[in-house]
């Protein structure tokens, strides 16, 4: 029935939403059912957005998922009526999940299966990733205990998995809406479990240590750089997620303690080593002139974790800025031949902006 009143979903979870949030004040003695029905409107929610993915894929519909807009905005809304017996809105995502993420691999390791289906399963892991992330942002919305967190554990250790298979496919290529739903859930378990405010002994944590041998804090950042430089890698086509990455970067740099924790990790130092276009596409000159924003976010977040013990190290200083001296050179060279078709080409027109976006990060 999700597709006969699209329209009117904002105004009901508006609704639900606002009616949870006011459960905490409520003094009354009479009975409010909300712990009743509030389950059951989650529920639909979640299996009506599922169940529209089959419809909207082979009848060309479409795609809710296409207006990023309305999916955050009626996230934002279930994160807080997904919240109200958070166990059953659990045990309802872990379900679907586990059911939708076993046919994903069975049809990614079948030789005949059909490129329709494969779509289907990534349409319908898109959301779940989507609703995963709301939920655990939900949690400020309530007095979370040690039992919601284990199971907010139990929903992030399946999605990284779920991650470790998609980036492990990326060389055949990969699905933007479901990169997309993941950075939305690597922004939402960011605000939530990492950076200064955060207490590490959470049950989160625990159950982390348990399924992926992930111990602390400082091994739960490496995956998130890791994520980081594999979409930088091989996601520089897509505008959306370049730019969605590099805001994930660049938040994560933000923190006083978490930046500290940061330039310590292999991944860092392997990004302030090596930040040219032959290991991130993005930087080169092949793509559009209005993709290269991002680059000057890119070297902000680059030049925050460069100078948190950078002292009067002028070799090391140096060493990083040698990719943008290398591009003074080569600009200097094309100048130095006005003249010539080279000057005008487009690339060098790509050269000094993307250089230029690189200094006013800097």
């Amino acid at each position: 029935m999700w597709q006969f009143a699209p329209n009117s979903v904002h105004y009901l979870l508006s609704l639900w939403q606002r009616m949870v949030a006011s459960v905490p004040y409520v003094k009354a003695t009479e009975p409010h059912l909300l712990e009743t029905y509030t389950p059951e409107v989650t529920s639909t929610y979640i299996t009506s957005r599922l169940e529209s993915v089959a419809v909207v894929v082979r009848e060309g519909l479409e795609d809710p998922l296409d207006d990023l807009g309305m999916v955050q905005q009626q996230l934002e809304q279930l994160s807080v009526i997904g919240r109200c017996e958070y166990q059953k809105t659990c045990a309802l995502l872990v379900q679907l999940f586990d059911q939708s993420a076993t046919l994903y691999q069975e049809l990614l390791s079948s030789s005949n299966a059909h490129q329709i289906d494969v779509t289907i399963q990534q349409g319908r892991l898109t959301w779940l990733v989507y609703i995963i992330g709301s939920a655990i942002g939900g949690r400020v919305s309530f007095n979370s205990n040690d039992e919601h967190d284990a199971m907010d554990g139990e929903l992030v250790c399946r999605v990284l998995q779920l991650m470790n298979l998609t980036d492990s496919r990326l060389t055949q290529g990969g699905c933007e809406k479901l990169e997309l739903a993941m950075l939305s859930f690597f922004e939402q378990f960011r605000k939530i479990y990492v950076g200064d405010q955060v207490q590490k002994n959470s049950k989160v944590y625990r159950r982390l240590s348990e399924v992926l041998g992930l111990n602390d804090e400082a091994m739960v950042l490496s995956v998130f750089v890791r994520k980081i430089i594999t979409n930088l890698k091989y996601w520089g086509r897509s505008e959306h997620i370049i730019c969605k990455t590099l805001q994930l970067l660049s938040d994560l740099t933000v923190g006083y303690s978490c930046v500290r924790k940061l330039v310590k990790l292999e991944e860092v130092q392997f990004m302030l080593n090596n930040h040219t276009s032959e290991h991130f596409p993005f930087l080169g000159n092949g793509v559009a002139v209005s993709e290269m924003r991002c680059r000057s976010m890119f070297y902000t977040s680059l030049g925050r974790l460069l100078m948190v013990d950078l002292g009067e190290d002028e070799d090391r200083f140096t060493s990083f800025m040698l990719p943008l001296t290398n591009a003074f050179e080569s600009i200097g060279a094309m100048l130095a031949n006005a003249g010539t078709p080279v000057f005008a080409s487009e690339e060098a027109k790509k050269a000094l902006i993307g250089l230029a976006r690189d200094l006013r990060g800097l």
